[in-house]
């Protein structure tokens, strides 16, 4: 039997299988949440992912303002993915 992960989304908890990368973990928890695949989430649905996953207003306010690199209101993969990757970063320094 595989191990696996939890990715968390703005609508649940998904396991996800130990074998995928970390970049195909990033590509599948965006796409949970690219109801309309187009490539975008609105910084709208973004700030309301990460409260229902219990970040506090202030920092996800933050961490929208900083994903959405070119003010256009949406969060790309490619923003949402450098973001992640930041953050993991961040964390594997602690």
């Amino acid at each position: 039997m595989k191990a696996a992960t939890a990715v968390v989304t703005g609508e649940s908890v998904h396991a996800v299988d130990e074998s995928f990368s970390a970049e195909e973990m990033i590509k599948k928890s965006f796409a949970l949440d690219d109801k309309d695949n187009d490539g975008k989430i609105t910084c709208e649905e973004m700030n309301q992912i990460l409260l229902k996953q219990g970040v506090h207003e202030e920092q996800a306010a933050a961490m929208v303002f900083q994903m959405d690199e070119d003010n256009d209101n949406t969060v790309t993969f490619e923003e949402y993915e450098a973001l992640m990757k930041r953050v993991a970063e961040e964390s594997a320094k602690v």
